[in-house]
């Protein structure tokens, strides 16, 4: 169980100590800073979590990643349901990933990028699929893509690609309306039955200018009066559109349904954006690669950062009440005390006790190292002949 403030404080320091320090502020400032250091020499059972389930699906690869995760310290993606055997995850640099995602399985890596984190991963999942279109050509099926909205000049592309070597390039017109984008019509058929519930439609948009964009928009169904409509404000990974290739997740749970599509013949698709008025003679919008996925529910174990919770469970980083607990179990509580002692006998300048502090500290650590080892993940190293 976590342990009060109040309760660490009376371990930490006696009434003789405690006249010795200036305030209650200074006082908790301390402890604060002992027990950060605390968590960044250890991995301490009380601080690892479990996020909210995450869907998981094929040939995506990248994810929202906890905030609050410490480091790289992740130690296991858990599949809900029966576990498939053959998922033991290596932790691999976001260089190697990028270079071997599409070769090997159970890689995960992390990638930092403009204070973002995202979680990248190529877990085997169960996860059903099918290819609703690569926008290879301008005719699919019976039917041939065409202009929606203020979008005109649509041509392949075969230059610019996620998946393939092509896409599906258009350019935005003077009219001044509010959408542009693409729409086609008798295209090779897909059933949505399994999908419709809580499967999603993936699509690569390649954005010029993000300016004036409100969000995306995605259709399924049997003709343009009979649809599902998917929209979305964000990329897969929850973050905001961004210049250049960006992956959107339309998912079924949020849809809006318009009229009576037949979910077993579905040829009908549309996707375009929603925008301002004033967004107009625009060149080099995309499309790529358009699919549906149902996916499967994971769970992220991992080490957090934040080694307190308020008495309302939220974790956070420093204590600021005395109504705050800390993530510790009886087990760790004593290297927390040492930690919080050493810190205290720092701050008075009093080096002799701070040294035996020191030591008690260090004996209850490795106690504690050796008895509880880290569950996190270790990096691996490829190593390439030449």
């Amino acid at each position: 169980m976590p342990v009060l403030y109040t309760t660490l404080l009376s371990r930490v320091i006696d009434s003789g100590l405690y006249s010795n320090v200036t305030s209650t502020t200074s006082i908790r400032n301390i402890i604060n800073r002992a027990v950060t250091n605390v968590i960044s020499e250890i991995d301490t059972r009380g601080t690892k979590r479990k996020a909210s389930a995450i869907k998981i699906f094929d040939a995506v690869y990248d994810y929202t990643c906890p905030t609050d995760m410490k480091g790289r310290k992740i130690v296991d993606i858990q599949s809900e349901g029966n576990r498939l055997t053959n998922t033991r995850l290596s932790l691999v640099d976001v260089s190697t990933f990028d270079r071997k995602k599409t070769i090997y399985n159970n890689m995960v890596a992390f990638a930092d990028r403009d204070f973002v984190r995202k979680l990248r991963t190529t877990i085997i999942t169960r996860d059903e699929s099918a290819v609703i279109s690569e926008f290879a050509s301008l005719t699919e099926g019976s039917g041939t893509w065409t202009a929606f909205g203020d979008a005109e000049n649509i041509e392949v592309n075969n230059t610019r690609a996620v998946s393939g070597s092509t896409s599906l390039e258009f350019n935005i017109d003077a009219s001044g309306g509010t959408t542009a984008g693409v729409s086609l019509t008798d295209g090779p058929a897909i059933d949505v039955s399994n999908y419709k519930s809580d499967g999603s439609l993936f699509c690569w948009v390649y954005i010029v200018d993000t300016t004036d964009i409100t969000n995306y928009i995605a259709r399924i169904g049997s003709d343009s009066s009979n649809y599902y409509s998917m929209t979305v404000t964000t990329t897969s990974e929850g973050l905001a559109f961004q210049n250049g290739w960006n992956l959107l997740r339309f998912d079924f749970n949020g849809k809006t349904t318009v009229g009576t599509p037949d979910d077993e013949n579905c040829d009908y698709r549309a996707i375009y954006m929603t925008k301002e008025a004033g967004k107009i003679s625009e060149t080099g919008y995309r499309f790529d690669e358009m699919t549906i996925h149902s996916g499967q529910y994971n769970n992220v174990i991992y080490y957090s950062k934040y080694p307190w919770q308020t008495s309302t469970s939220v974790w956070i980083e420093n204590s600021t009440a005395d109504t705050d607990y800390l993530n510790a179990d009886t087990e760790e509580l004593q290297v927390f005390v040492e930690a919080c002692k050493m810190e205290l006998y720092r701050d008075l300048k009093d080096y002799d006790q701070m040294k035996i502090a020191e030591q008690k500290y260090e004996q209850a650590k490795n106690n504690y190292k050796l008895n509880y080892p880290s569950e996190s993940i270790k990096m691996e190293q490829y190593y390439y002949g030449i």
